[in-house]
């Protein structure tokens, strides 16, 4: 059995009440109008990236900063 290595930057984690703290956004913005609808909607769009870890989305996260503009900043 070989031993597991945290991978870089565990140790600046932060915990509230046993659950991990993220800081995240949901990227989007407005398409526009849509001209052949008549209900003239504004679509929106959203971003989301590839998981690393296998199929499917997610939204984007950074390491949770004490300062939450910090974080978004960073994203």
């Amino acid at each position: 059995m070989c031993d597991l290595v945290a991978r870089t930057g565990r140790h600046q984690q932060r915990y509230e009440d046993g659950c991990r703290l993220v800081a995240g956004c949901i990227p989007f913005r407005y398409r526009g109008f849509d001209e052949t609808c008549d209900d003239k909607v504004k679509a929106v769009e959203v971003l989301m990236i590839n998981s690393q870890s296998g199929p499917g989305l997610l939204f984007p996260k950074v390491r949770y900063s004490r300062l939450c503009d910090v974080a978004c900043i960073k994203k």
